[in-house]
């Protein structure tokens, strides 16, 4: 999910949330699409 996040990141999508451990068992963060609108990435916590 990192280096997704890295690779849409680079493409020129804005980020809203960097990544991180969420509490509830995964790692998280959040983009936003060309019109301002989050998108989600998510993953489970190894």
């Amino acid at each position: 999910m990192d280096a997704l996040f890295v690779d849409v990141g680079a493409a020129g999508h804005r980020a809203e949330q960097q990544p991180f451990h969420a509490f509830w068992g995964q790692r998280y963060a959040t983009l936003l699409d060309p019109n301002g609108n989050p998108v989600d990435l998510y993953a489970p916590l190894e």
